[in-house]
């Protein structure tokens, strides 16, 4: 593609041009157009494999690995890690908080979730301290419709095409795709735990409120 520009003296097909600046800034804004268009054709072939329930992430969450063998990178079931997110779902809907559930985690000498994703130990190594797992992180798991067999994706989202930064996407937004792997608990599981935390924190907001 050749550019010519008269009042500025400029034509890229000229070896040596004057104008610097305006090659620069062409240069720049040709870069930029190209980017963002490479961009946006990325983000539609993303997300039309995300619809059609193919796992498009890194790290597949805690409680199953990715099969990388497969076309759609389901989720297999991780049983040792599955077991904890298990025991969680049952703690919970017996009506055990979220923090005494971390300190039993911790009771059990347990990895935090992300240390296991690092390490691939499911246990903290003897001498070593055993740490209570965060509320926020037991909280999200119980939440996380990833445990009855349902591909989550497009929490998050960033657009260099529309210079968009990375923000997180309402959950009405979210890409779902339901039964894509095993699930970890059944609906009524999932139900039934989520629905105790909640009831948990009604009783506390009550109890706050009331003279």
């Amino acid at each position: 593609m050749r550019f010519i520009s008269v009042n500025d003296h400029f034509d890229t097909d000229v070896e040596f041009n004057q104008n610097k600046a305006l090659e620069i800034a062409l240069k720049n804004l040709v870069n930029d157009m190209y980017a963002k268009d490479i961009s946006k054709r990325v983000a539609v072939s993303r997300r039309l494999d995300m619809e059609r329930g193919k796992f498009t992430g890194s790290n597949a969450p805690y409680g199953y690995k990715v099969d990388s063998k497969d076309a759609l990178r389901k989720y297999l079931v991780d049983e040792e890690a599955a077991a904890v997110v298990r025991q969680i779902f049952e703690l919970a809907a017996e009506g055990v908080t979220l923090r005494e559930i971390g300190r039993a985690l911790q009771s059990y000498r347990l990895s935090l979730s992300g240390d296991y994703l690092k390490t691939g130990k499911l246990y903290v190594d003897e001498g070593q301290e055993a740490k209570a797992w965060y509320a926020g992180t037991i909280s999200n798991i119980l939440k996380n419709q990833t445990y009855i067999g349902n591909m989550v994706q497009s929490k998050r989202r960033t657009r260099l095409s529309e210079n968009e930064p990375r923000h997180v996407i309402d959950e009405e937004d979210w890409i779902i795709v339901e039964n894509t792997h095993e699930p970890l608990v059944t609906q009524e599981g999932f139900d039934g735990a989520n629905e105790k935390i909640l009831s948990r924190r009604r009783d506390t907001t009550d109890n706050f409120v009331s003279p």
